[in-house]
């Protein structure tokens, strides 16, 4: 089966985006990518991007009437600088190249795990929440309390791109919700 990417429907960005950036790059998980089938490549953006999405963004949807991604955004803030410019990308060709970096890097970071047999399964057993394993009792480890991003993104690099845009305040604030008793 051939998965389809299409910017802006499925994915931030396109295998031709991927290959160009990594172009840009000196680092060893781009070998991965270049190893990848095309069926792969597909299936690593659309698990990166999905995994992108999960995360609550700051601002607001750009095309209330046919957006299906989180991005592009209004009203994003700058929190790289003084946290108070709005930044606008309305365009899903206008993309702010930290998400396009930060989707890349997930892409790659997925298909080298993909590739790696298994060899980072102490990570994602300490994203899924596991403090300690032990075998028959012979052989035990027990895992600090550091908190790997969110545990929804592999690349550490990806969530460091995309932090300074999520949203930062609650969806409610205390006394935003009031509950009124009604008697029957």
């Amino acid at each position: 089966m051939s998965l389809t990417i299409t910017k802006g429907v499925n994915a931030f960005v396109s295998e031709a985006d991927v290959t160009a950036w990594q172009a840009t790059m000196l680092t060893s998980t781009l070998t991965a990518w270049t190893a990848a089938t095309d069926g792969d490549k597909s299936a690593a953006l659309l698990q990166a991007t999905a995994r992108l999405q999960a995360f609550r963004w700051d601002g607001q949807f750009a095309n209330l009437g046919w957006q299906v991604l989180a991005w592009p955004r209004t009203g994003v803030l700058d929190r790289q600088n003084d946290g108070t410019v709005e930044f606008t990308w309305d365009s899903i060709t206008d993309l702010p190249a930290w998400l396009v970096t930060a989707t890349c890097l997930e892409a790659l970071a997925i298909l080298d795990t993909a590739a790696d047999g298994g060899a980072r399964s102490r990570e994602r057993l300490q994203r899924q929440g596991v403090k300690s394993i032990s075998l028959s009792g012979a052989v035990s480890e027990t895992f600090g309390d550091r908190p790997l991003h969110g545990g929804r993104l592999i690349s550490q690099d990806a969530y460091q791109h995309i932090a300074p845009y999520l949203l930062r305040k609650p969806l409610l604030r205390e006394g935003d919700l009031r509950v009124t008793p009604r008697f029957l």
